[in-house]
């Protein structure tokens, strides 16, 4: 997990926490606090409850991840599992 940056993760990130579980996934959740702002744009700062599901082939593998909270309405461009789309598969395994 070292060399995932998982410690620069859970710095950056303080709110989020490695979680236990049976499977061979490594669990990352909590609160994702953020602030984004592009040229031009307000300021916009919100907060979520997410939890990422890391496969033990990572980074073969992509992540999944699922907003716990239900704040993001369930017709969202979603994946049919109801994970969160982050993109492409390839353009997600290639940053």
């Amino acid at each position: 997990m070292l060399k995932w940056g998982v410690e620069k993760l859970l710095r950056k990130y303080p709110y989020l926490r490695l979680q236990p579980v049976a499977s061979g996934d490594t669990i990352v959740a909590g609160t994702l606090k953020f602030s984004a702002q592009t040229r031009g744009q307000k300021l916009v700062s919100d907060r979520y409850e997410i939890s990422i599901s890391v496969p033990p082939d990572f980074p073969r593998s992509i992540p999944m991840v699922l907003e716990t909270a239900r704040r993001i309405p369930p017709d969202f461009h979603k994946l049919t599992t109801g994970h969160l789309c982050l993109g492409s598969p390839n353009t997600s395994r290639h940053r």
